[in-house]
């Protein structure tokens, strides 16, 4: 972590005072963070868009967009490391797929919205009138500046366990949702190409209370199960029935 401590001693220059805090709330945004602030001028830079240079002296105030170079590495290497533990049989290549997967602008747009950042930072007047506080450019720049600080603020160890813990809490949900390869679909291609057979999905079980459900689903094909999936949607549990029924039946038949 050598270049990431050089990086916080060049980046670290903002004082701890809490002065002018340009209408932010701070007691609510730090609610909204879960986190607690220290350097205020540090995390008020992370929330300040360059369009908002329109409404204040540019020369007394700075924009996040250091903090979100900086955010942006920090990011890339929490995410990477997770993913590493996480997935130790996984090759490089669907690391590498999964990486981006969550570092994407749509990802962290959609975070810095769970996390509320749209409605703290501060943006000029064409910006508030067009929309701004709910763009992805602005919502995705906003939360990796604001990881920015909490590195500089707190170092390596703890922005590593805040993604880990509020930013990516739901790593299988996300992948869940964004990986969209069709396995149905290319199972049924497959069977009806070589057996004239349709697979049929049985839900096997739901379990967990009904705001956070995970459900077990067969699939057979004939009278015999190939492939069983877990999901928290029935369509996500099928999708993964049918990628290990396609697996399993294409080594039986590469194996004749």
């Amino acid at each position: 972590m050598v270049i990431f401590d050089r990086l916080k001693i060049l980046f670290s220059k903002t004082g701890k005072s809490r002065e002018v805090d340009e209408g932010i709330e701070w007691e609510e945004f730090q609610k909204s963070l879960n986190y607690v602030i220290k350097k205020y001028n540090l995390f008020k830079e992370a929330l300040t868009h360059r369009s908002y240079f329109s409404r204040k002296d540019s020369e007394k105030i700075k924009s996040n967009e250091r903090l979100e170079f900086l955010g942006d590495a920090v990011i890339n290497l929490v995410v990477a490391e997770l993913l590493y533990e996480k997935y130790p049989d996984i090759n490089e290549g669907e690391l590498t797929k999964k990486r981006a997967i969550l570092v994407s602008r749509k990802i962290l747009s959609e975070k810095s919205n769970d996390l509320n950042l749209g409605k703290f930072v501060l943006i000029g007047d064409c910006e508030e009138k067009t929309g701004g506080r709910q763009k992805v450019s602005i919502l995705t720049d906003t939360l990796e500046a604001v990881i920015g600080a909490i590195y500089i603020e707190k170092g390596y160890k703890k922005v590593r366990d805040y993604l880990k813990n509020t930013v990516y809490k739901d790593f299988e949900e996300i992948f869940d949702k964004e990986e969209v390869r069709n396995f149905k679909g290319e199972l049924l291609e497959y069977i009806q190409k070589v057996q004239h057979k349709t697979p049929k999905y049985f839900l096997k079980k739901e379990e967990g209370p009904d705001h956070y459900k995970t459900y077990t689903v067969n699939v057979k094909i004939g009278n015999k199960i190939f492939g069983t999936g877990k999901g928290r949607s029935k369509k996500v549990a099928e999708q993964k029935a049918a990628e290990k029924a396609l697996e399993k039946i294409k080594n039986l038949n590469e194996g004749k």
